[in-house]
């Protein structure tokens, strides 16, 4: 991962609200499409390296991070 993706994983640890992807693109200076794509990396990463964690995205919704005891 790279530093900005490790930074978006660190604030999505530390809110509990489901954030737009418009918010975190204004956040990070970067495209909608940008954090979508560093969301898909960062769950990746989760995934391989067996944490039970996982970035979820639900329309109209928001951005949040899902931890398996949450499901």
């Amino acid at each position: 991962m790279n530093k900005r993706q490790v930074l978006l994983l660190e604030y999505l640890m530390k809110n509990i609200e489901y954030l737009s992807a418009n918010q975190l693109a204004d956040r990070y200076k970067v495209s909608t499409k940008t954090v979508y794509q560093d969301i898909d990396k960062i769950n990746e990463f989760l995934k391989d390296n067996l944490i039970e964690t996982e970035v979820i995205k639900i329309p109209r919704k928001g951005i949040k991070l899902l931890s398996q005891l949450e499901k």
